[in-house]
């Protein structure tokens, strides 16, 4: 099976998770061919990293949202018709994963990071997620954890097995269960081929 390895930890800088990462990707080319990898940097990664319309520099883009000049305004426009979460930073990950998936189809071509990621899941057999620490349902949520919530929903619309492994569960001790990113992520594992988790069930899920 052609497998896209999504959370990459394996260059990281916290040990545990570069060994979980290392240990998981072991077992899985042990079985099946990993045709491609998507790291698990979801702020500033290849192809999880925030974009721009255009790409300026985060200083620049500051400027142009307090800017009224026509063209300016146009740019944002286009990204509050788009429903993206930023103004000026184009961000296609949102609170909400339906969403989420459609502002990634509505930009990828424009983005050479988002087409080569797109094709590198449309490509593969299956997606295998390294969930590791990333789904502790804080508020604001977490964007890794939708960034990975995206990437398995993007995998079954288009038909892949995905399998989300190696991830703890947990409620934030500062702000509780952020019930939304739960919700949805109760949903979207439902879909999924094939679950497993460090730690025991928590209630609700």
């Amino acid at each position: 099976m052609k497998v896209v390895y999504i959370g990459d930890g394996r260059c990281r800088v916290n040990w545990g998770a570069r060994a979980t990462s290392t240990a998981l990707y072991d077992l899985v080319v042990a079985k099946h061919t990993v045709q491609s990898i998507i790291e698990s940097d979801a702020k500033d990664g290849k192809y999880t990293r925030i974009l721009s319309l255009p790409p300026f520099p985060l200083s620049v883009l500051k400027a142009i949202d307090k800017s009224n000049k026509g063209v300016f305004n146009f740019l944002k426009k286009v990204a509050r018709k788009l429903k993206l979460k930023n103004v000026g930073l184009i961000d296609y990950v949102v609170d909400d994963i339906d969403q989420s998936v459609k502002n990634f189809m509505a930009i990828k071509d424009k983005y050479p990071n988002l087409e080569e990621m797109y094709v590198k899941i449309k490509e593969a057999d299956a997606v295998v997620l390294n969930g590791e620490g990333s789904f502790i349902f804080k508020t604001p949520p977490r964007r890794d954890a939708l960034f990975f919530l995206f990437i398995l929903k993007l995998a079954k619309q288009l038909g892949k097995k995905a399998y989300y492994l190696n991830s703890l569960i947990s409620d934030c001790p500062k702000t509780g269960r952020n019930i939304q990113t739960a919700t949805q992520m109760v949903n979207i594992l439902r879909q999924c081929d094939g679950i497993s988790v460090r730690t025991g069930a928590r209630p609700g899920f």
